[in-house]
């Protein structure tokens, strides 16, 4: 577990960093400022629309940022890196809570059974197994 706020403020920034990364990939727009990451378009499944990248983000910021979204778009998911936001401003609830974890340097080896996909049609069978496996399909 992180121990330390500036910890907490990688990880958040580095979760931030892959949502960016995996919105730009399928051509979603987003912005970023010092206190938060939020999607412009509905984020993938499993991706939140909001990342709090500091801590004591206020509700008003927040409900400023849901305010600027597209026409219709509502926030649905927030990622609170530091667990401190007030849901009931913005008539939210907490779904689930969960802790940033932290590893100092070194790669560990990857297990045997893993193996890179390289071809298309490697990552074709691993998307069909995704699907069957009852995940949503990925846009």
């Amino acid at each position: 577990m992180i121990s330390s706020l500036s910890e907490v403020r990688i990880a958040a920034g580095n979760n931030a960093d892959l949502c960016a990364a995996i919105m730009g990939a399928q051509g979603l727009r987003f912005a970023r400022d010092r206190s938060t990451f939020h999607s412009l378009d509905a984020p993938p499944p499993y991706y939140p629309q909001v990342v709090t990248l500091q801590p004591n983000v206020s509700a008003q910021h927040l409900m400023n940022i849901r305010d600027s979204l597209e026409a219709g778009l509502q926030i649905s998911s927030i990622k609170d890196s530091f667990a401190d936001l007030d849901y009931a401003a913005l008539g939210m609830v907490v779904l689930f809570q969960a802790s940033w974890i932290w590893h100092d340097g070194g790669y560990e080896k990857i297990p045997e059974a893993w193996r890179q996909i390289r071809e298309p049609a490697e990552l074709a069978a691993w998307y069909s197994a995704w699907c069957t496996a009852g995940s949503p399909p990925i846009r």
